[in-house]
């Protein structure tokens, strides 16, 4: 919980709010150490060489799945085009629900707890997970992936 806090306020530069129960506030902490891998902060458009490197590995690929977020927003229709092309199933995370879902005949569904097994199938199955407006760590198998 504390990762995901640190993780949360990196990101969004903002504060974040933990909410405990007294006794587990109360509660002696236990003796470990944490540490939190931060998000890269910056944004923009990916550079010629990162995409040329991107397409090798998309153009290579049996299958590529993408899976989006709420960074999708305002890429709705580009998501839904690039899925057509490359007939790619798109997953997607719960923020990321209201802008892949609707209209979208690749649309696979979620992980975890309100998931569907097709989500999780294609996310670990494919040659290539595009991973687009979210930072989502997706729960991929352990065979080798490119």
């Amino acid at each position: 919980m504390v990762s995901t806090a640190i993780t949360t306020a990196v990101a969004e530069r903002g504060p974040v709010v933990i909410s405990l129960p007294g006794d587990v506030a109360h509660a002696a902490a236990p003796q470990v150490s944490l540490r939190v891998p931060l998000p890269a902060t910056t944004t923009g458009a990916a550079s010629a060489a990162d995409l040329a490197a991107m397409a090798g590995l998309i153009n290579q690929a049996e299958t590529v799945a993408i899976f989006g977020g709420d960074g999708c927003e305002q890429a709705q229709d580009e998501v839904r085009e690039l899925a057509a092309r490359l007939k790619a199933p798109v997953g997607y995370s719960f923020k990321g629900k209201p802008w892949l879902e609707h209209d979208n005949p690749n649309a696979v569904g979620m992980t975890g707890l309100l998931g569907y097994g097709g989500c999780h199938s294609a996310i670990n199955n494919a040659d290539v997970l595009l991973m687009l407006g979210t930072d989502f760590p997706s729960p991929l198998s352990s065979r080798t992936r490119r």
